[in-house]
């Protein structure tokens, strides 16, 4: 998670643990519904990724740079997911396809970036494993960036967004 706080650019940290002060069995897998989430948020530079994310890093540096431009006014705040498995994933599958690819994607998630506006812990949910909310945005700006386009569905009250993306290997 990321947030905008006044015209800065902040990382989250999670810090996992159970709402009991004792487990007995830290192997039960019914402590997942035990979950205590804790966020702590320290300020960064859009090159986040530039170590981690070599061969991306200059497309990441424009997704965190386009959020802290659009939310960086001191009034505007703003928390924002990034699916950075989501863009590995679409990474590697276009690097077994020349560069080119149609993909459709469907889940929970967000594909408005009007959404993020706000500073908010991201809700975890719990259902036998848990999950986050997709950010069908972020992965928009991500195919953009490299010279595709994306189409989101404009329906804002679905459960589920669905988008599709189209790298054309033409990247500049």
């Amino acid at each position: 998670i990321f947030q905008i706080e006044a015209g800065q650019l902040k990382e989250g940290l999670i810090s996992v643990g159970s709402r009991n002060l004792f487990e007995t069995d830290a192997l039960d897998p019914e402590i997942i519904k035990r979950f205590d989430n804790h966020f702590t948020y320290r300020v960064i530079n859009e090159n986040y990724y530039a170590e981690s994310e070599p061969e991306d890093s200059c497309h990441l540096r424009r997704i965190l740079r386009w959020y802290r431009d659009f939310f960086g006014d001191a009034s505007d705040e703003a928390s924002i997911l990034l699916p950075i498995g989501a863009l590995r994933a679409l990474r590697r599958l276009t690097s077994f396809s020349c560069g080119r690819a149609l993909v459709l994607s469907g889940d929970k998630g967000n594909n408005n970036h009007e959404q993020f506006r706000g500073l908010n812990d991201p809700h975890v949910a719990v259902h036998g494993s848990f999950s986050v909310m997709v950010n069908y945005h972020a992965i928009g700006l991500y195919c953009t960036s490299r010279s595709g386009f994306v189409l989101h569905d404009p329906q804002e009250e679905a459960s589920l967004k669905v988008s599709v993306l189209v790298f054309t290997n033409q990247e500049d």
